[in-house]
């Protein structure tokens, strides 16, 4: 029972592997050998009716044991296939067949040439770029008698033969050159990674306008929209939104007439004032510091004479009476110590005198 168990589960194990090998692209029937002329000879196979699959197939080709010299040969995403042969001959080729998920090819197939040698040049595959993936090969060719230099991101590699088989080992740009005589040809390869990476959509870009205020004069800013950012000297002032200078004329005219109206007021101030102080308006009035005894004055002889405390009195009252008003006279002999009787007595003596 349990050898019976066991084999079971060997042919489960099996027949899942084989699935799992099973080959999406397939090729069957024979290519028959090809006979051609030099020259372009169009559609000579097509290889729709060898190669099939459920999925996309491209189509490549590579180099059988009589090797390509002198012929370039272009496939078609339809598969249909075009050679130029620059001379005659016998070659020899493989088609494969590629739909991303298996690999198949074709037996290989005799290409046969007759006709005179071409003497033009030609190079395949007739386009710039093109994609590989890592690890993916092609084959390119170019047709003529002219010894060919091959060159790989312009480094002279050691191939001189008619068609150069290359292989993208490494996930970059690669920059393929065939040189032949005075011709050349360069084609542009990216091999890409295995992993799918999912587009990236870009972000509409938002457009940006002036802002006001940010210290930076930008476009569409004037010192009429944006007075922060675009200011005017100072001997200019803002017209339109346009900064325009002013006369210096004009200025240094303004300055002298205020210079000038102030020299006038300060004169003016200055001749008011001297003014009042000539007619006495600010004078003060004459104190007596002491009372000390004053020496009496040699007097012409009165007819009625006054003591002799007296004299000091009557000499302040003579000395001021014409410069001050009497009762402030009075008020400040008071001050002095003098009583109202001596003040009262020395006037009517003045008086009478």
């Amino acid at each position: 029972m349990l050898k019976r168990l066991s084999f079971l589960v060997l042919m489960i194990l099996f027949s899942v592997n084989v699935l799992a090998q099973e080959e999406t692209v397939t090729f069957s029937g024979t290519i028959f050998e090809i006979t051609i002329e030099t020259g372009m000879n169009n559609n000579v196979v097509d290889l729709s009716s060898y190669f099939t699959s459920d999925n996309a197939i491209g189509y490549k080709y590579k180099q059988g044991k009589s090797g390509i010299e002198g012929l370039v040969i272009e496939i078609a995403s339809d598969g249909k296939v075009n050679i130029e042969a620059s001379n005659a001959g016998t070659r020899s080729v493989i088609f494969i067949g590629d739909d991303d998920i298996t690999v198949a090819e074709s037996n290989e197939v005799n290409v046969i040439i007759s006709g005179d040698t071409q003497v033009s040049v030609s190079f395949s595959p007739d386009v710039e770029t093109m994609e590989l993936k890592e690890g993916e090969s092609q084959t390119f060719a170019v047709s003529g008698d002219e010894s060919v230099e091959w060159y790989v991101d312009d480094v002279l590699i050691n191939h001189t033969e008619s068609s150069y088989e290359f292989t993208g080992e490494e996930v970059k740009i690669y920059n393929i050159k065939a040189v032949a005589g005075e011709s050349a040809k360069p084609w542009l390869v990216s091999v890409l990674s295995e992993e799918i990476v999912d587009p990236v959509t870009p972000l509409d870009p938002v457009p940006q306008g002036p802002e006001c205020g940010n210290g930076i004069r930008e476009t569409g800013e004037n010192c009429g929209n944006c007075a922060a950012d675009v200011k005017c000297s100072s001997n200019s002032r803002c017209e339109g939104g346009n900064c325009v200078l002013v006369k210096q004329t004009n200025l240094i005219l303004y300055l002298g007439l205020l210079v000038g109206i102030i020299i006038l007021a300060v004169v003016g101030v200055i001749f008011v004032r001297k003014k009042l102080l000539a007619k006495g308006g600010n004078k003060s009035l004459p104190t007596q510091q002491t009372r000390k005894p004053v020496q009496p004055v040699q007097k012409k002889p009165v007819s009625q004479p006054i003591s002799a405390q007296l004299i000091p009195l009557v000499n302040y009252f003579k000395t001021n009476l014409s410069k001050y008003k009497i009762m402030d006279l009075k008020q400040q002999a008071m001050k002095q110590g003098w009583t109202k009787e001596q003040i009262n007595k020395v006037l009517a003596w003045i008086k009478k005198k």
